[in-house]
């Protein structure tokens, strides 16, 4: 797993007069924006010694403290005035109160992150105080509202809140994946790894502690989740995403068993099995188990779909582009990375991971449009597409899960191109059979900044998904695509639980409408945070028995 290697630490100061600076260090502060000119948040304006640097920060025709904003202005010999060994200051614009966003506050942190080793820092100093722009109440005129003007699903954040994201955000906006460099060229441009140090009164030392802690978790978990999606497929076989399930668990402490494909045909996987019959890596079926036994808890099952490659298999997909199926097992990598998340943090519930893994290969004994399999609870399929493959490992895996009796399932799955042209690269689609789960998942993952939108599941769907020769076909017409996906899931889950479905196709693989914190040409790791979100808080979100 890439290492998570920012070095960061917290002091509970508010002010740069308390402490030492290093000799070279940049001082970064925040800046909001009042009529097009860069003005010091509200909760920095008491701060005196720092008067000449937000002078010179205001002054700046060029810097107007638009969120993301950023300026950096060049060595001062002598420093400062009060602000002695600063050499560098770095004005951080944070916009108005109605940007006080946790995805915003997640790209603020690996902007400034990035911005740091892109400057070859080898201290500097964060102001935190000097971000913390929120408005006053969510009824505030200048509260963060949606488009409509809603208030948003999850409200202000916090203090707490805006410390975990933004450190968070600054982990994440340092990710690389660099497996495949060459060490040669590595040693010759190394990483400046910049020292860097919150100076902050928002958040007590003792809590700023245990938020830091689950922050370099979680950039843990999303650094493994990056891993898992960036790899290229021929290294990242159905066997692999099994055996890096397995490493996940025995760091994190999960149980993982593996069914192999002897296995899964006594099981009765066949739609598994029907995908992966066309590849020489054989399919596999991974499921992780977080307090097993302790049936007390509320159970929650997540299901990632895990098509390790995808060609399309015989109804195969144009060559353009068809690198990027190596991110066809999103779903899976993001659901090793919540069990490994969940474990770390040690949440208060019962946490299953289903991960149906197969490769989808065109080949002479690869599944042919018209054939026709009985899926694990019996019921028949007619295949007519061979690309419309990930709800069919999806269906046997949600068929098993009825089996721990849970109290809410989600799946994860890059299942249809028809989102994106829904929701762009900005939001996953959200579907299910319980508007309460569906609610409470959407404030948790509005929280953790990675938005959703709830597409509908109509009955009028269903007879365009039924066969004439089988109990169902795996393709309708060409309209509305990903709700027709989420209806051919649901024959599978008949009500048995409280469900949700996930399409992330356009937000799991697509870096540049999330923020800085998700950087470019690899996966975002979307939606892990909002399933360990979810699992840490699940009375918050969907209270059991309730």
């Amino acid at each position: 797993m890439t290492a998570v290697k920012s070095s960061i630490t917290f002091l509970n100061s508010k002010s740069t007069a308390a402490v030492k600076a290093s000799e070279g260090s940049a001082l970064v502060l925040g800046m909001q924006s009042e009529e097009s000119k860069a003005r010091p948040v509200k909760a920095a304006k008491s701060l005196k010694n720092l008067s000449e640097a937000f002078s010179i920060l205001s002054n700046l025709s060029s810097f107007e403290g638009k969120a993301g904003s950023q300026v950096t202005l060049l060595e001062h010999s002598e420093g400062l005035k009060g602000l002695s060994n600063y050499r560098h200051l770095i004005g951080f614009g944070v916009g108005a109160p109605k940007d006080f966003t946790p995805q915003n506050i997640l790209s603020w942190g690996g902007k400034v992150a990035q911005g740091l080793r892109a400057g070859k820092f080898k201290n500097a100093d964060i102001l935190l105080d000097t971000f913390f722009n929120a408005a006053d109440s969510a009824k505030s005129k200048d509260a963060p509202k949606d488009f409509a003007g809603r208030p948003t699903l999850s409200g202000i954040p916090s203090k707490e809140e805006f410390l975990e994201k933004f450190v968070t955000g600054f982990h994440l906006g340092l990710y690389r994946f660099e497996r495949y460099k060459s060490s040669a060229k590595d040693k010759k441009n190394p990483d400046t790894v910049t020292e860097t140090r919150l100076l902050s009164q928002l958040v007590d030392e003792k809590k700023a502690k245990a938020i830091m802690e689950k922050a370099q978790i979680l950039a843990e978990a999303a650094y493994l989740t990056r891993d898992l999606q960036s790899t290229p497929g021929g290294d990242m076989q159905p066997a692999e995403i099994a055996r890096q399930a397995q490493t996940a668990g025995r760091t994190a402490g999960f149980d993982v068993t593996v069914w192999d494909e002897k296995k899964l045909k006594a099981e009765g996987m066949n739609g598994i099995l029907a995908v992966g019959q066309g590849s020489e890596a054989p399919p596999r079926f991974v499921i992780m188990e977080y307090n097993a036994s302790k049936k007390n808890l509320p159970t929650i099952v997540f299901v990632g779909k895990g098509v390790s490659f995808d060609t399309g298999g015989i109804s195969i997909k144009p060559a353009l582009n068809m690198d990027e199926m190596k991110m066809d097992m999103s779903g899976s990598a993001a659901v090793i990375g919540a069990l490994y998340a969940v474990a770390k943090l040690k949440a208060p519930a019962r946490v299953i991971g289903l991960v149906a893994s197969a490769e989808n290969m065109p080949s002479g004994s690869a599944l042919r449009p018209g054939d026709i399999y009985a899926a694990h609870d019996g019921q028949t399929v007619e295949v007519l597409n061979t690309d419309a493959e990930g709800r069919l490992v999806l269906a046997d895996a949600l068929s098993y899960a009825k089996s721990y009796k849970p109290d809410a399932v989600i799946d994860i799955a890059t299942l249809t191109g028809a989102v994106v042209v829904a929701l762009g690269h900005v939001a996953s689609g959200i579907m299910g059979n319980d508007a309460k789960l569906i609610e409470g998942f959407r404030r948790a993952s509005d929280k953790t900044g990675e938005k959703t939108w709830e597409l509908p599941l109509f009955e009028d769907y269903e007879d365009d998904m039924k066969s004439k020769i089988a109990d169902y076909k795996n393709i309708g017409d060409r309209t509305a695509g990903s709700q027709k996906g989420g209806i051919f899931l649901n024959f599978f889950v008949k009500n048995n639980y409280p469900w949700i479905h996930l399409d992330v196709a356009g937000t799991a693989d697509t870096p540049r409408a999330q923020g800085a914190h998700c950087p470019p040409d690899v996966g975002t790791a979307v939606p892990m945070r909002s399933l360990v979100e979810f699992a840490l808080n699940f009375d918050e979100y969907f209270k059991k028995g309730a």
